[in-house]
């Protein structure tokens, strides 16, 4: 889980039921876009990555994570 809140950042294993987005992917896919290989919205479109939830938020995931 990578919780966002206010200025705060938290990175846990675990489940979250009230998450605003839910996405999943490969750890190869997560790789390359941590190295900026890719970026989420291109593995979104690509179906390499897929996710539910706040669609607008999804589309902030490249602004907000800068690798």
């Amino acid at each position: 889980i990578i919780e966002i809140k206010d200025s705060s950042l938290k990175c846990y294993y675990g489940e979250n039921e009230d998450a605003d987005v839910t996405s999943k992917t490969t750890h190869d896919v997560m790789e390359k876009i941590v190295k900026g290989k890719t970026a989420f919205q291109k593995a979104f479109m690509s179906g390499e990555l897929s996710a539910k939830g706040n669609f607008k938020t999804l589309r902030m995931f490249d602004s907000i994570f800068k690798f």
